[in-house]
């Protein structure tokens, strides 16, 4: 368990009364407001305009301005202390995950506690429990499978422990939550190899625990038959968005017999994978074989050729889960239906899909 103090310099030292009084001056002088106002901001409270909230924090900014925590949490009977939750992993997915959330937090003064855990089953459920009851968490950002998660999402219930989720079942709506359309961006990718002129196409699904998996399989079949192609079983193999288990699914569908011409894998992780089995066959991508992918991970440019994938925007998935928990936190009453938000997916055509041999 790692905590990332926000909002904090090192080696600064605690202000006393009369510096905070001061400082809180400035900002108020320098934003044109008052100080109550300025106060308002800082701890979050609801009857401040967008535009007047802005204004101040970037007074705050301007002056340097670190509000007493302490004080702030007394005030408000909060912690300023937001939870994210995530499968433990290594993965840029992960990564970038931390740094949307760890941005929008620091912007609006909140401290981040970041927690791996386990694969997601009933073992993990008491570890979890025992962390939010230790950790005074003001609210949780979940992400997969933590934000699909039945049981956990009813503890959490349970305790009316607010929470924001990201990728979540769409027609779930009991938190708020931000998604992405997996299903048409899987359509849409299929459909453009179609256009290539592939015919047979492998498809290396994601974890079966995952919404996402089931959503980019079955927008790559919609897709298929949408062209009047047959699914054949031999051109689908499980995976579980992990390298290795890309390497497996690009090795069962070239040694198939299928004559697959070209491999969308659910993740970038896993197309690296089949991208290698590719490679040490001495096939070349992708006169021989087009593969794809999804996520445009880090790896993606890096690969050679670089890989052709959908655009999953994770860092403003995180930041605007954040944004949606903090926003449930001041109780301004913005109703259900806006607080779930659909993020676009693009495609990203680099070198590793070219027409069907």
């Amino acid at each position: 368990m790692g905590r990332i103090k926000i909002g904090h310099k090192s080696g600064a030292a605690t202000a006393s009364a009369s510096d905070a009084n001061s400082t809180i001056k400035d900002v108020a002088r320098l934003a044109g407001v008052s100080i109550k106002t300025v106060s308002r901001v800082i701890n979050n409270e609801a009857n401040v305009t967008e535009a007047m909230r802005k204004k101040v924090q970037d007074a705050i900014r301007r002056c340097d301005y670190v509000p007493n925590r302490s004080a702030r949490s007394l005030a408000g009977r909060r912690s300023f202390l937001i939870g994210l939750f995530y499968e433990r992993q290594n993965s840029s997915y992960i990564t970038r995950i931390q740094a949307g959330v760890l941005a929008y937090c620091r912007q609006e003064g909140y401290e981040l506690l970041i927690h791996p855990f386990g694969r997601g089953n009933e073992s993990v459920l008491p570890e979890i429990e025992k962390v939010v009851h230790r950790s005074n968490l003001d609210g949780v950002i979940l992400t997969p499978y933590f934000s699909e998660w039945v049981q956990l999402l009813d503890f959490l219930d349970g305790i009316k422990l607010p929470y924001a989720r990201v990728t979540a079942v769409r027609d779930d709506l009991r938190s708020p939550f931000v998604s992405c359309d997996d299903f048409d961006a899987a359509f849409r990718m299929t459909k453009y190899l179609i256009a290539l002129g592939h015919r047979r196409i492998g498809f290396i699904k994601g974890h079966p625990r995952h919404n996402s998996a089931t959503e980019r399989h079955a927008g790559y079949v919609a897709a298929m038959e949408a062209e009047g192609i047959a699914v054949s079983p031999d051109f689908v193999t499980q995976g579980d968005y992990s390298f290795v288990s890309g390497e497996a699914g690009g090795r069962a569908l070239l040694d198939s017999g299928a004559g697959v011409t070209a491999i969308f894998a659910s993740n970038d992780d896993m197309a690296a994978g089949a991208l290698r089995m590719a490679h040490q066959r001495k096939l070349v991508i992708p006169d021989d074989i087009s593969i794809v992918g999804f996520d445009d991970a880090d790896i993606a440019r890096k690969l050679w050729p670089a890989l052709t994938t959908v655009r999953q925007p994770v860092r403003e998935l995180a930041a605007q889960a954040s944004a949606l928990l903090i926003s449930s936190l001041r109780e301004d009453g913005q109703e259900q239906e806006k607080m779930q938000r659909l993020l676009p997916l693009e495609i990203i055509i680099r070198e590793s899909a070219g027409r069907a041999p």
